[in-house]
């Protein structure tokens, strides 16, 4: 539920489209699946043994799909995205070592079967502030206006990229 809620919200503000300089549904999951296993939610991808069909673990966590997807974008603002990248290789986040990766590293998650290959390469700085911006909107609309995914998911026709 919060990988689709957070892709919902992505695709009606226009913000899901790597060829005109968004995060693409790839990386907006990419980056959902790091969050929750920052949150011990869900393991890193190492841990996970590919040729059983059944895995187990377990989690303590109790939060709601609700909470999980304002405390999301929460953790999207305050990630040191000039220091660090997304990596569901690392559980989550890991040093962003640019200097090996041959695309731009302006904001980075990594693929995550593919070292050093960053799936949001096409984000510009200019793209950045405005995504920055719709994490800010999701906050205040949630905490000011009890906002429901409705309001939230309000179709933007287009950014300023200002």
């Amino acid at each position: 539920p919060l990988v689709y809620a957070v892709r919902t919200w992505s695709k009606s503000r226009k913000i899901n489209d790597a060829y005109t300089g968004w995060i693409n549904s790839f990386g907006w999951t990419v980056m959902v699946v790091a969050y929750l296993q920052i949150l011990g939610i869900l393991p890193p991808i190492e841990y996970i043994d590919l040729t059983q069909e059944r895995q187990t673990w377990s989690t303590t966590n109790t939060a709601t799909v609700g909470d999980l997807f304002i405390d999301f974008f929460k953790w999207l603002l305050s990630f040191d995205y000039k220091n660090k990248r997304i990596s569901i290789r690392y559980n989550g986040i890991t040093d962003k070592e640019a200097d090996k990766f041959t695309d731009d590293v302006i904001f980075c998650v990594e693929r995550p079967r593919t070292p050093y290959q960053n799936i949001t390469r096409q984000v510009t700085v200019r793209t950045l502030k405005v995504i920055r911006r719709e994490w800010r909107r999701v906050i205040t609309m949630i905490e000011t206006k009890g906002a429901l995914l409705s309001d939230i998911c309000a179709s933007s026709d287009t950014h300023q990229l200002n």
